[in-house]
């Protein structure tokens, strides 16, 4: 089954959020709050998901740069024309 374009869309603009460094505050944001509302329940699984979080966020920026890097090759290397244009 196709993937619809709309669904496309959403997918590539939330991987492109997640790979923003705003995403690093964000989850740093919610561990202050976590610590701050309710130190007691921040164990050892808290700390495990907060690193899985770190974790992903770190390889979707990592890909996200590999492929912007990748299609700017791309463009450089086979510019589009117009067509018609000589």
């Amino acid at each position: 089954m196709a993937m619809r374009p709309f669904h496309r869309t959403i997918l590539t603009r939330m991987g492109v959020l997640t790979a923003h460094p705003a995403s690093f505050v964000i989850v740093a944001v919610y561990v202050a709050a976590w610590l701050i509302f309710d130190p007691g329940s921040f164990d050892w699984h808290a700390i495990a998901t907060i690193a899985t979080w770190s974790m992903t966020l770190i390889i979707q920026r990592a890909e996200h740069r590999d492929t912007q890097a990748i299609h700017a090759k791309t463009r450089r290397a086979a510019p589009c024309r117009r067509p018609g244009a000589q």
